[in-house]
């Protein structure tokens, strides 16, 4: 289904022992503040070596290889995984949100302008 390589922030060296009994982002919830935002980019790109043969697809067969980055709230990276996925067995679904801001003028509020959730 998928190959994933992550790099974590120094700060995760401490409690690499359990990562294994963990996901990265199990890992990334416990930190003070959480994951602030990611950067997510996704891409179609051949596949060769080592993640071919763990994947058990031939050599330059597409994949879709997603890169995500992951920041805590002043900035700094958590994170950055690459993943390699066969396209057949995956999906790809955003739910975004947005914290609304302490203040809104009536002409910006979503319900004027007749949107909804």
């Amino acid at each position: 289904f998928a190959v994933v390589h992550s790099l974590l922030a120094p700060q995760f060296a401490a409690t690499s022992r359990g990562a294994a009994a963990q996901t990265i982002l199990e890992m990334l919830r416990k930190v003070e503040g959480g994951i602030a935002r990611a950067d997510i980019a996704i891409r179609a790109r051949p596949v060769g070596g080592e993640i071919a043969t763990l994947l058990a697809l031939p050599r330059r067969r597409v994949v879709l290889q997603m890169e995500r980055t992951s920041y805590c709230s002043n900035g700094d990276v958590l994170e950055f995984s690459t993943s390699h996925i066969v396209p057949e067995a995956w999906e790809f679904r955003v739910d975004v949100h947005r914290k609304a801001p302490d203040v809104v003028a009536p002409s910006t509020a979503c319900a004027t302008h007749g949107a909804s959730r």
